[in-house]
């Protein structure tokens, strides 16, 4: 089973007014089509609702309640991604009836999503059938939720023999190592039966480590996002993998923006991101295969 993992996707201020009238696929222009293209599970950190009406105006700079344009299925479609997370603290931007629109839209474009605003219930969980069944589990963690609760989810997929994913929303903004609360709640949940753990919130491309023989990324930074401030807010972490009953094959690529267009870092510079994240070369728990690919044993 394999899959693709981007991190925080939001289409609305600079986004929506520079590329509006271009097109909103025009964004991906350096990215391309294929990176997502061909896998059981692509999935990106949806950061906030989808509108039920078009947008007209130009939209503030200074706003922090976003409101995404109609056309964002399309745009998801596009680009191959067949499941979102709506687990973050902007999905609930319009109110519940903006989040309702948000998944009906989404479920109209065939598009998979999971995750709550607060809390969890049974649409926190999507499931993936392929050789290896996933369960990728959202949680947004920067408010309280029931751990119990979470990790009985966890034990209940690992007892129908699925690979349990996490896709956290957690941590502090601009951090570029994880905090005491991402590790312990990391820990917790691998001991509930976890086997990887993928994060996203702080804009910026976190570390990289193993927990049990677990792997744990936790943030993958900014996928589409109109934070031009830092170079560190312009980049961001795609994580491609298969699992195998065996093994895990997990590829890190490093990704850069540009006037909001993103495309992959290549050459020295990726190997250069990659060390920033972890020290691949070290071995400790897996077997690097190449520049910036690894495979753990489970």
């Amino acid at each position: 089973t394999s899959f693709v993992i981007a991190g925080d996707a939001m289409f609305d201020r600079d986004v929506w007014n520079f590329y509006n009238k271009k097109g909103l696929k025009t964004i991906f222009d350096n990215f391309g089509t294929r990176p997502f293209r061909g896998t059981d599970l692509s999935l990106l950190n949806l950061e906030g609702p989808i509108s039920s009406s078009e947008i007209t105006e130009t939209r503030s700079r200074e706003i922090m309640s976003f409101n995404f344009s109609p056309l964002i299925p399309s745009v998801l479609n596009y680009i191959n991604v067949n499941t979102v997370s709506l687990a973050n603290n902007h999905t609930n931007n319009a109110r519940d009836s903006g989040f309702q629109n948000t998944k009906g839209v989404l479920e109209k474009a065939n598009i998979n999503y999971f995750g709550q605003p607060v809390g969890l219930n049974d649409d926190s969980i999507s499931r993936i059938e392929g050789p290896i069944p996933i369960s990728i589990i959202g949680i947004m963690a920067l408010s309280n939720f029931d751990e119990q609760l979470l990790e009985s989810k966890i034990k209940e997929e690992k007892t129908l023999n699925r690979f349990v994913i996490i896709y956290p929303h957690w941590g502090e903004e601009y951090k570029e190592k994880h905090v005491a609360s991402q590790k312990n709640f990391a820990s917790s949940w691998i001991k509930a039966g976890a086997d990887l753990i993928v994060g996203s919130h702080p804009h910026v491309v976190e570390d990289f480590e193993l927990i049990n023989n677990k792997p744990v990324v936790y943030s993958l930074g900014n996928f589409v996002f109109d934070q031009y401030f830092s170079q560190e807010t312009q980049e961001g972490l795609v994580i491609a993998g298969e699992i195998t009953n065996e093994k895990i094959r997990l590829s890190f690529l490093p990704t850069k923006q540009k006037n909001i267009q993103m495309s992959f870092v290549t050459g020295e510079k990726k190997t250069e991101k990659i060390g920033q994240i972890f020290d691949i070369n070290n071995g400790i728990g897996f077997k690097k295969l190449s520049s910036d690919t690894i495979e753990i044993t489970r």
